[in-house]
Parts: C-alpha cells; sequence; structure tokens
C-alpha cells in the first residue's frame, strides 16, 4: 500500500528517536527549581464513569520550521474519549478511544493508521495524576505508540499536595523532562515544560514555548484543561525537525459521538496555521443549542445585535452557512467584535471554537475587528494560544491598517518571558506577510507602507542572531521582496547551518535570475543534508527551466541524502514532460535507490504516459 510505503520512513524515525533517546536537554539557563514540598496526599479526585473529551492536534514538520509551503511529516488530529472505570486507594483506570481522528503522512490521507489508532486502550493513572502505563493494542506499531501516548501524555497533570508552586521530573515515552507547577485563582493550575534532561545522544531537543492550564474538580479529575507547545530537535546544531501540539479538556455528559469526522477552522487566507485539533461541536455554553433566531411563531424579530448574540449561542465550527451569517453581521456592525472578543476570553468557551471565533474576526478584516485582534495578542488574560492565533489573523487580513502594523511592530520589538518571544517570532512572520499584502496592492501608500516594513525588517536583521535572526530571514522571505534578496542571500554563507537553512528557506520566495543563480552556486558547494534540502525546495518552487533541470539531473543518483533525494525528484519532476533528461535520470535511479518513499515517487512519474510531442 502507497501509505504504508509513505509511513515507513517516520516510524524508522520514530524508532530512531527511541533508541537513541533524543529529548535531550535544551540551552543551558537559570532555572528555579525549588525542591519538592512536603504537603498532604495530593487532591485529585476520581469518579467512576467520568467521562471526558481531549481534543488534539499534533504536527511533525521536518527541517527548521514550520513551511505554510510545504505539508507536515505527520498530522494527527482528532478527539480522545476517555472513561473512568475504576478507582482503588493506589490508582485509577480508564479506557480511551479516539474518535473522530485523522492522520496525515506526508500531506497524505493515512486512513490504515488512523484506523488502527482507533481501537480501544487502557491507561492506568496514579492517585497523583502521573500516568503509570498505557496498554495500547499489540498490533500497533511502535512508531504510532509514540504518536498515540504523547497525545495523551500532553494532558498529564502530577499533583504535590496543596503546594503553591512545584517541580517534578516526568517521562514519556521518548525521555523525561522537568516540569513547573503553579497554582492560581479560582482552582486553576498552570503547567510548563522547562527543559528536557541529559540523554547519551547527539540530538537536543529544546522547549520553545510550553503552557498547559487545567482546572481541578472537587468530585473528578479535571474539571477542563487547554495547552499548547513547540519543540525544536537538532543534531550537531543542524535542525531535524519541530513539533506543534495542541489540545483541550473537557468533560462531557452522556456517550461520546465517534461517529462525526473532525474538522478544523478555516485559516485565513490560506496563511493562517492550523487551528488546535477539534472535538466534537459545541456551543461555546457547553450546554444545548440555542434556539435557531427564526425559531418561535409570533415573535418579534430580534435586533441585528440581538440576532447576533443568537447566532453565537448556537454557533457550530462546523457550520460554514452559520460562520457566513455572523461574518456579514459583523461587518455590517463591526462593534460587534466586541462580543466576539469576550466569548474568546470565557473559559467555558471550548478552544476549538474560541479558534474559529478569532478567524472570524480576521477573515472580517475592517479596521474595527483588526483593533480587536490586536487588543487579544496584548491582552494578558487570553491565552498564548489565541495571542498567537489573533496575529497570524493580522498577518493575514487582506487591507491591513497602520494600527495594526504598528501593533504588529511593537509586539515583534518585545522582550520577556517565553510567552512574549513566541509574539515577538510570530509577529515578525506576520509582518512579512503584511508587507507582500501591501506590496500587491495597486496603491502608491500602500506599496511605500510595504517597504518601510522591509527597511525594518532589514533593521532587525543587522542586529540578530540565533532564532531571532532565522525567524526575521524567513519573515524578509514572506515579503516577496526582491529588493532584499541580496541581505538575505550573504546568510548562505553564515557558519551556523540553520541559519543556512533559514537563508534558502526565505530565497524561495524570492524573483529573478540572480536568486535562481545563486541558489544553484550554493547547492554545488553546500554539504549539510538539511541545509541542501532548504535550497532545492526552494528551487522546487520557481518554473523549472533548462539550468535547475540540469544541474539536479546530474547529482540526483550521487546525493547521499534520501531527504534530499526525495526533494530533486520531486523537484526535477515538475519539468519532466518539458525535459526528457528527467525521465532518462529516473530510470537510472530506479536501478540504484533504496528508499521506499523515492522509490514510490519514481515509479509514480514513470507510469505517467509523457504528454510531450
Amino acid at each position: 500500500m502507497r501509505v504504508n510505503r509513505l509511513f515507513a520512513i517516520l516510524v524508522v524515525l520514530f524508532l530512531w528517536m527511541g533508541l537513541w533517546g533524543w529529548w535531550t536537554q535544551r540551552e543551558e539557563r537559570e532555572v528555579p527549581e525549588p525542591p519538592l514540598e512536603e504537603a498532604p496526599a495530593p487532591v485529585l479526585r476520581w469518579e467512576g464513569g467520568a467521562r471526558y473529551e481531549v481534543a488534539v492536534q499534533s504536527d511533525m514538520f521536518s527541517g527548521e520550521a514550520p513551511d505554510p509551503a510545504a505539508p507536515s511529516t505527520l498530522r494527527f488530529s482528532g478527539v480522545l474519549h476517555l472513561r473512568v472505570a475504576s478507582a482503588d486507594a493506589e490508582s485509577v483506570t480508564a479506557d480511551l478511544r479516539f474518535g473522530p481522528l485523522a492522520c496525515e503522512v506526508f500531506g497524505q490521507p493515512a486512513p490504515e493508521m488512523a484506523e488502527r489508532l482507533s481501537a480501544p486502550f487502557v491507561v492506568r493513572f496514579a492517585r497523583d495524576g502521573r500516568i503509570d502505563a498505557v496498554l495500547l493494542p499489540e498490533a500497533i506499531p511502535e512508531g504510532e505508540r509514540i504518536v498515540a501516548e504523547e497525545a495523551l501524555r500532553a494532558a498529564e497533570i502530577v499533583l504535590s499536595g496543596d503546594a503553591a508552586a512545584w517541580t517534578a521530573l516526568e517521562s514519556h515515552r521518548t525521555g523525561e523532562y522537568e516540569a513547573r507547577y503553579e497554582r492560581g485563582e479560582g482552582g486553576a493550575i498552570r503547567k510548563r515544560k522547562i527543559r528536557y534532561l541529559d540523554a547519551a545522544s547527539p540530538v537536543r531537543v529544546e522547549v520553545l514555548s510550553s503552557d498547559m492550564t487545567a482546572r481541578l474538580s472537587s468530585t473528578v479529575w479535571l474539571a477542563s484543561a487547554e495547552g499548547v507547545e513547540f519543540l525544536a530537535a537538532s543534531s550537531g546544531g543542524a535542525p531535524l525537525f519541530r513539533t506543534r501540539l495542541a489540545f483541550s479538556l473537557r468533560e462531557i455528559s452522556g456517550e461520546p459521538d465517534l461517529s462525526a469526522p473532525p474538522a478544523r477552522a478555516k485559516s485565513v487566507s490560506g496563511r493562517a496555521t492550523s487551528s488546535p485539533a477539534p472535538g466534537a461541536a459545541t456551543p461555546s455554553s457547553g450546554g444545548a443549542a440555542a434556539p435557531s433566531p427564526a425559531s418561535g411563531s409570533g415573535a418579534a424579530p430580534p435586533s441585528e445585535a440581538g440576532r447576533f448574540t443568537l447566532l453565537l449561542d448556537a454557533f457550530d465550527r462546523r457550520d460554514q452557512e452559520g460562520f457566513e451569517e455572523l461574518l456579514a453581521l459583523l461587518q455590517a456592525d463591526p462593534e460587534l467584535g466586541a462580543e466576539v472578543v469576550a466569548r474568546i476570553l470565557d473559559p467555558r468557551t471550548e478552544d476549538a471554537l474560541q479558534a474559529a471565533l478569532v478567524d472570524l474576526l480576521g477573515t472580517s478584516g475592517t479596521p474595527e475587528a483588526q483593533r480587536f485582534l490586536l487588543g487579544l495578542a496584548e491582552n494578558p488574560v487570553a491565552s498564548s494560544m489565541n495571542a498567537l492565533r489573533a496575529v497570524i489573523a493580522l498577518g493575514g487580513v487582506a487591507s491591513p491598517t497602520e494600527e495594526a502594523q504598528s501593533g504588529l511592530w511593537r509586539l515583534a520589538r518585545a522582550k520577556g518571558d517565553e510567552r512574549v518571544e513566541d509574539l515577538a517570532r510570530t509577529s515578525l512572520l506576520a509582518l512579512g506577510v503584511t508587507a507582500a499584502t501591501l506590496g500587491s496592492a495597486d496603491d502608491p501608500a500602500a506599496a511605500e507602507a510595504s517597504r518601510s516594513i522591509v527597511d525594518g525588517l532589514l533593521g532587525v536583521l543587522d542586529g540578530a542572531s540565533g532564532p531571532e535572526l532565522r525567524v526575521t530571514l524567513k519573515a524578509l522571505g514572506n515579503t516577496g521582496n526582491p529588493a532584499a534578496a541580496e541581505r538575505v542571500g550573504a546568510f548562505l554563507r553564515a557558519e551556523d547551518p540553520a541559519t543556512r537553512a533559514a537563508a534558502a528557506t526565505a530565497l524561495r520566495r524570492m524573483p529573478g535570475e540572480a536568486v535562481e543563480t545563486l541558489l544553484l552556486a550554493t547547492l554545488a558547494a553546500e554539504g549539510v543534508p538539511q541545509v541542501r534540502g532548504a535550497l532545492v525546495r526552494s528551487l522546487g518552487t520557481r518554473e523549472p527551466d533548462e539550468r535547475i533541470v540540469s544541474t539536479l539531473a546530474a547529482s540526483a543518483q550521487a546525493e547521499e541524502s534520501p531527504l534530499v533525494r526525495g526533494e530533486m525528484i520531486r523537484t526535477l519532476a515538475k519539468g519532466g514532460d518539458r525535459f526528457p533528461a528527467v525521465r532518462e535520470t529516473f530510470h537510472r535511479m530506479l536501478d540504484t535507490e533504496t528508499d521506499p518513499q523515492n522509490l514510490e515517487l519514481l515509479r509514480r512519474f514513470l507510469s505517467r504516459t509523457p504528454s510531450g510531442p
């Protein structure tokens, strides 16, 4: 099966991670490490029969960072249903099952993987919330076990009696890490991953951001929880991949619906990142949907504002018609956006619905909506994920205002904790997209504003280093402005491979023959596979010509990295109907290629009938 071939390389990657213990520590920094406090027994309580839904989405991206132009290596999204089966003095046993569940490998649906992972399984918890054992069916391969367990353990909360703050050492299948817990108001507990611990491995994992908030219940496990984390893995300074995981948990009543297909809140202008995984659609109140505004005979029709409120009460994020009706009312009366923001900030609103409401503001794109989005991004009460969503939505609006541009710059220049730094990096990328939008408008003032953003990003580039430098390079790439190509291209000679890869990625959106020449010349001299892959991907976004085809055809068979060979095959295939050398090269590679995915790509192309004369 084709999905099996596509998935083979991913399973090998997961097995390699498990054997080498790739979850290792982030860069050394001062981290408060108070000792575990002596306290009474943990207060988590479990009620037999209690049910929960955990909406989860996990993405893994090869290379340095998620790239909107390329599918994730693996996407796993759906709803995990949990029912407390039994509890005693020492442990709690729960029955679990995923459904609905969607899996993608290299952008292709993987229904067999989804079917395997939808089988029921059992988890045993300790009374303090620690997961002691995950008992998955034996038929599930090792790589898929890791994916499922990481999704489950995202919601793990380990208590330390009634302590106000504590650290805990927690273990996943892939390694150990330190977690920091703090109690807040209203029974809330905040958890952050601090760092991964040392392991005998050349691979290092860095916690880019990690933020989870859980609310305890006096009668059951948790009342609700939500969180998001970003991790990056590298080896010898070269990026391997990044992962992004988001989840939201809530208690439910009644039997779960395992048949509804998973849905995602739509992205803004095709540029917004995917929203966290959807769960079963419910109104923000968590109860039954409000009656339709049209229901009830003889009742006076509500005002537009009242109708908007009723629609929000009944809104199901999978209802496109409802979304469009809300959008029309919001555009007619932009100040209704204040009610949308209030729903987003309401802790009773489920996370996936919050994502859809942020999308509603971004799709509206009015000056008022942009003001609301900016306020949401800067509101300390907003969750980290909603702040990031607001910034992404601002980057996707069709007519960015001066106020929105100034606000993005303010966020991009801010310094502070991990949340602030995360927002700053995302704001830089959003500014790059904003510059591209303004630059494409037939308006001299917009063109000038676009040039001003490009100049500002070039200024940031002058003093940047490390992650900020790489993000700024990609932000300049997002502008698509050829005037910045020379400055970006200079970083193809940087000492750090991650910086060279970021520059190569940025150049993919820069037009011009000079950029193509630079990419080809750099490819000939570059020895690091991750950088070579980024260079080939950038060449692959351009229209294939004689130079690109001849260069890649001459080097593809001798390329040592199977991942880079795969990129070369994909790029060459785009010119296969116009250049006979492509088919000849593929026939030769078919005799020597050993990678299953690359063999599948070669056979798929060679099975096509040439469309040339």
